[in-house]
């Protein structure tokens, strides 16, 4: 059964990279974004993400 996020928010103090795949792999690199409240919205492109990296 599939899951993942079709929006974020990083309240963190580092900078959060959102990714296609749960391995984080650079291929599936869908946005980076900023620290202490930017936001990241697939909705618009239907676009699903399944891992995040911080830092």
């Amino acid at each position: 059964m599939g899951g993942g996020a079709a929006n974020a928010s990083n309240r963190t103090d580092t900078v959060a990279t959102v990714y296609r795949f749960s391995d984080c792999r650079d291929s599936g690199r869908i946005a980076t974004v900023p620290a202490r409240g930017g936001t990241w919205n697939g909705v618009p492109t239907l676009t699903v993400a399944q891992g995040v990296r911080f830092g």
